[in-house]
C-alpha cells in the first residue's frame, strides 16, 4: 500500500477511528472502574457467562440468537438511513429508520444486559416503570410514523411488537 493512499484513508476515517477509540476506552474504563470499586474480578466482566458459571452451552440459546437479530435489525435500519440520499422526500424515511434503529437498540440492550430484570430494580426503578417507558416509546413511534408504517408490511411489525414480552415462566 502506498503511503499517500494510507494517509488519505486515515484522513477520511478519522471520525470513525476516534469514535471507536472513545467507545473502547469508555468500555475498558468501565471494566476497570467496576473491578476497583466493587472488587469484581476482571475475568467476570470480560469472559463469556457460560464459562464463568459453568453452565451448559445451550443455556440461553434462544436469548443469544435474539440478540443477534436485535443487533442485525438495528444495524440495517441505521445503515440504510445513512445511505439514503439527502433529498427532502427521503427525510421522513430516514427519521423512521433512525428511530426504528434506536428502538431496536434499546430493546436489544435490555435483552442483552437484563436491564428491566436486574439492573433497574438494583437502581430502585420498578419493572413497571421500565415497561411503561418502553410502551411510551413504542406508542410515540407508532403515532409519529403512522403514515410510513401503513406503506410497509405493517403486519410483520405488528407481529413483532406483539411478541415483545413472549417468554417462558
Amino acid at each position: 500500500m502506498k503511503l499517500p493512499r494510507l494517509i488519505r484513508q486515515l484522513g477520511s476515517s478519522w471520525l470513525a477511528i476516534g469514535l471507536i477509540l472513545v467507545v473502547s476506552t469508555i468500555l475498558i474504563g468501565a471494566v476497570w472502574f467496576l473491578h476497583v470499586w466493587k472488587g469484581i474480578p476482571i475475568g467476570n466482566l470480560t469472559r463469556d457467562p457460560h464459562i464463568i458459571v459453568s453452565a451448559p452451552l445451550y443455556t440461553g440459546f434462544l436469548s443469544q440468537i435474539g440478540i443477534f437479530f436485535w443487533s442485525a435489525s438495528a444495524a440495517i435500519c441505521i445503515l440504510t438511513a445513512k445511505l439514503l440520499s439527502r433529498r427532502p422526500e427521503d427525510l421522513k424515511i430516514k427519521r423512521f429508520l433512525i428511530v426504528s434503529g434506536i428502538l431496536t437498540l434499546v430493546l436489544g440492550f435490555d435483552d442483552a444486559f437484563l436491564l428491566h430484570e436486574g439492573i433497574s430494580p438494583y437502581l430502585g426503578i420498578s419493572e413497571k416503570a421500565i415497561f411503561a417507558s418502553y410502551g411510551g416509546f413504542v406508542l410515540f413511534y407508532i403515532l409519529r410514523f403512522y403514515s410510513i408504517i401503513l406503506k410497509t408490511e405493517y403486519v410483520l411489525l405488528g407481529l413483532a411488537l406483539s411478541f415483545l414480552d413472549f417468554r417462558s415462566p
